[in-house]
């Protein structure tokens, strides 16, 4: 039978559909890995526990018997609105006994997007859609995954399955990849990627085709758990949800803030794109002829630039991108450039737990130290980088409080970054 306290628990975790009583548990959420943003997880479970085999709900410790892998989803209670969130929905790659201890058992698992990089991909696009590669993408994961994976295209999905409001609350708080990616010179949206891209299964990944996509169209990709698996989202402005802390009528609950404020970030870089090439018609024949000419372009955050006095700061000096049209050059430089300044980290802020949290998120904040508050000081915007859910038992030796740590740095929306020099230039 599963388990099923009377009392509400800062977690709830369920193995394969059944809920397991938990001790500590660690949830990470990072900018790192195959997509722009991953998930894995730690965490410690009794069996036996009021005469129930908990760990028999795992079909891993019996690799003979097992027909596939073992789910695991975790929801967190948020110590602000006392409600439940889905953190992570993923599978287990690991579970034994906790140092000897036949009662303790401790588990890992990882979320489906820190195995991008693990799955082969063999496909040539030419003048492809963004529908286009998503839909391969989809295809290509769902296949190889125990797990549950949409693609949400303009606030849809990709295809009919079973899955039920599989996108219910991230319609309403992500900015969904789909309609808006109109091919517009002006902002800088592209549907259509004109450069020839070629995908060798020998060679390359799914996580290498989320990453080409997404720096040719300036988007930023990665899984968003639910329920009822998981939803492969896609956005341009990833920043766009924000939160201020609780003295300044937020509902982020924050305990500590030593983050420091960057005076000298990098707020320009210089992409340079790949020469083009044209089909010539020569009698029966086509020829590839190659153009000496490529298109190079600078892109700046004006608000830092600013900062810095207008000095500028420069990311990764003549970066080589592989794009032959303008348009690709362009986003490719304005997502370059994020990732640069997303490198610039400022600090931790510590705060009571913070469950729908994660990277690209904002918050509003001053310098706290043990809840006492700077208020001479002027809140600071900073952008999430990691988030460290530590949920811990009552008997932890190290008598650490449940709570959210968050790795923060610089704030830098991509719609605040723009395009201040383009030219043609000769190989």
């Amino acid at each position: 039978m599963a388990h099923n306290p009377e009392t509400e628990t800062p977690s709830r975790v369920f193995v394969n559909g059944k809920r397991i009583p938990m001790g500590d548990l660690d949830v990470y959420v990072r900018k790192e890995g195959p997509l722009d943003v991953t998930r894995y997880v730690e965490g410690t479970f009794a069996s036996p526990y009021k005469g129930e085999d908990y760990a028999g709900y795992f079909q891993g410790l019996e690799p003979q018997n097992q027909s596939s892998y073992d789910i695991l989803r975790v929801e967190l209670r948020d110590a602000v609105t006392e409600e439940y969130d889905t953190v992570f929905h993923g599978f287990v790659t690991g579970v034994g006994n906790t140092n000897g201890n036949l009662s303790e058992w401790e588990f890992r698992a990882r979320g489906p997007g820190m195995t991008l990089n693990n799955i082969p991909a063999s496909q040539t696009f030419t003048s492809a859609s963004v529908d286009d590669v998503l839909r391969y993408v989809e295809h290509t994961v769902d296949d190889k995954l125990p797990i549950n994976v949409e693609a949400v295209i303009g606030g849809q999905p990709l295809r009919n399955t079973s899955v039920e409001d599989v996108s219910e609350g991230i319609i309403d708080l992500i900015p969904i990849l789909g309609s808006p990616l109109l091919k517009d010179d002006d902002d800088g949206y592209i549907n259509d990627l004109l450069s020839k891209t070629v995908f060798k299964a020998n060679k390359h990944t799914v996580a290498d085709v989320l990453s080409w996509i997404g720096d040719r169209t300036a988007t930023r990709f990665w899984m968003e758990p639910v329920e009822e698996g998981t939803v492969l989202v896609g956005t341009k402005q990833p920043t766009a949800i924000g939160y201020d802390a609780h003295y300044l009528g937020g509902d982020i609950d924050v305990i500590n803030n030593d983050a420091l404020v960057e005076l000298t970030p990098v707020n320009t870089l210089v992409a340079n794109g790949k020469a083009a090439s044209s089909l010539v018609a020569a009698g029966d024949w086509e020829l590839n002829i190659p153009d000496n000419t490529y298109w190079s372009v600078k892109a700046r955050h004006g608000p830092l630039y600013k900062r810095a006095g207008e000095t500028e700061y420069i990311g990764e000096p003549e970066f080589a991108s592989g794009a032959e049209s303008l348009q690709e050059v362009k986003n490719e430089a304005k997502s370059l450039l994020k990732q640069n300044i997303d490198q610039s980290t400022s600090g931790d802020i510590q705060t009571r737990l913070a469950a729908p949290v994660k990277p690209f998120d904002t918050l509003d904040a001053l310098p706290t130290c043990d809840e006492e508050i700077a208020t001479n000081q002027n809140p600071i915007t900073y952008e999430i980088q990691r988030v460290h859910h530590k949920v811990r038992a009552g008997n932890n030796p190290e008598n650490e409080r449940t709570h959210t740590e968050l790795n923060v740095g610089l704030h830098a929306a991509m719609d605040e970054i723009e395009v201040i020099e383009k030219s043609k230039k000769s190989v």
